[in-house]
């Protein structure tokens, strides 16, 4: 490109920030019972892992503008991003360093700018920022006062913007990010006193220690903290009895625990995930209604393009189907009644329930109802109606509506689509 087409360019992109600005999200984030708001109303937090966003901030700022700009098109309404990094060639520096393979990094001497432009631009984009402040602090800042005083510099660069941050995250799995151990829990809890006296934005501490019993991993690190959201890294592992389904249905049994704040899927399994990855969007667009469904304010998309940028999320069109799922669902839907498969409250039965696989949960909200049924077969599934009641049935990932359906209280009924997982959408007659 010559130097007139990149001025144009320029003029182009700057224009395009400026005129979106306008019509950013407002109003300070806050979270009523399991559901986010602002000066909108409620709204589901549906976001990105995007890692390499300050990097690109600095370096690649074209690029930024186009991932953005694509995911926002695609219905994300935030974007997970760190105030750090180690990785060798791809490092984001607020301080001098020396990186995990010896060599000296020197810190940016625009750091300030770079972050404030980062989330401004994001904000012009309709989106908000998710601002993870530690990760590599191993190697970036292994000393605790450079740590608070790196939180104090990133809380009072962005002290203006809270309209804009959707959420700050004081560590990216923090027991394997210089946070190890009793003594990592003790200043994370610390970190996060001082975070929530220095900003009104919701505050989370970090995904819980990788423990055997991860609920007490939750309750040791949240348990009477400062949080007011609990961001959590749910399983990956598909070797087992529920093979790819459990990473769609693990969030349930934490969602609702006592005296914790509410939970967002931080990290899930996703295309180039760690561990296990899932590049189906049946599997990856259920997740996400599944969590929304089990009263989880909030679920980020994870992927290869969102940690390293070694692909861009452009490569992934499909991801436009998570715009049709956020227009399907109700958006105060985490704060529903809920119901599983043999639950009371639940408007519909399978007629055989002990044949696998069958996956379904739901809410309710006076008569109206969403249900998510995973797992069916080609043939379809048999259910008896517990109520008189009358719903469409949309096939995931598409949302796109294929039946509509109004059967009597006690009448037997088959369900098939052309996905293996759909939604139910519909009310209760009276």
């Amino acid at each position: 490109m010559n130097w007139m087409g990149r001025h144009v360019l320029g003029l182009l992109l700057a224009f395009s920030v400026t005129a979106a600005a306008e019509a950013g999200p407002q109003g300070v984030v806050r979270v009523d019972g399991h559901v986010l708001t602002d000066t909108d109303g409620p709204f589901l937090g549906l976001g990105a892992t995007y890692m390499q966003a300050l990097r690109h901030c600095k370096f690649d700022r074209e690029r930024l503008h186009r991932e953005l700009g694509f995911l926002s098109s695609c219905g994300f309404n935030y974007v997970r991003v760190l105030s750090m990094v180690d990785w060798p060639g791809q490092e984001i520096a607020p301080v001098p360093h020396q990186n995990r393979e010896g060599n000296p990094v020197a810190a940016w001497p625009d750091y300030d700018a770079q972050l404030t432009e980062l989330v401004d631009m994001v904000h012009s984009h309709g989106l908000r920022a998710q601002v993870t402040i530690f990760a590599d602090a191993q190697w970036i800042m292994p000393d605790a006062r450079t740590r608070r005083e790196h939180l104090e510099r990133v809380m009072r660069v962005l002290a203006g913007r809270e309209e804009k941050i959707i959420l700050y995250e004081i560590a990216n799995e923090a027991w394997q990010n210089g946070f190890p151990g009793d003594a990592g829990v003790g200043e994370l809890r610390e970190l996060g006193r001082e975070a929530a006296r220095r900003s009104p934005a919701l505050l989370a501490l970090s995904s819980p220690f990788d423990m055997e019993n991860r609920a007490e991993g939750l309750v040791r690190l949240y348990a009477g903290s400062s949080a007011t959201i609990a961001t959590m890294h749910f399983s990956r592992d598909t070797r087992g009895e529920m093979g790819a389904w459990l990473p769609v249905i693990d969030c349930r049994v934490f969602s609702r625990l006592e005296g914790l704040p509410p939970i967002s899927s931080n990290e899930p399994i996703g295309p180039g995930s760690s561990v296990a990855s899932e590049a189906d969007p049946v599997m990856i667009l259920s997740a996400a209604a599944f969590a929304f469904l089990s009263g989880l304010p909030m679920y980020v998309f994870h992927s290869a393009a969102g940690v390293k940028a070694e692909e861009s999320f452009e490569d992934m069109p499909w991801l436009r189907q998570f715009g049709a799922l956020s227009g399907l669902l109700p958006r105060d839907l985490p704060n529903w009644e809920r119901f599983d498969s043999g639950s009371g409250g639940n408007p519909l039965t399978a007629t055989a329930p002990d044949v696998p696989p069958l996956y379904q949960c739901g809410a309710r909200k006076g008569r109206d109802f969403v249900c998510l049924l995973l797992a069916l077969p080609d043939t379809g599934r048999e259910f008896k109606a517990d109520k008189a009641l009358s719903f469409s049935t949309h096939a995931l990932p598409s949302g796109e509506r294929i039946g509509r359906t109004s059967v009597k209280k006690g009448e037997v009924f088959t369900i098939k689509a052309s996905s293996t997982a759909s939604i139910l959408k519909g009310v209760l007659k009276s």
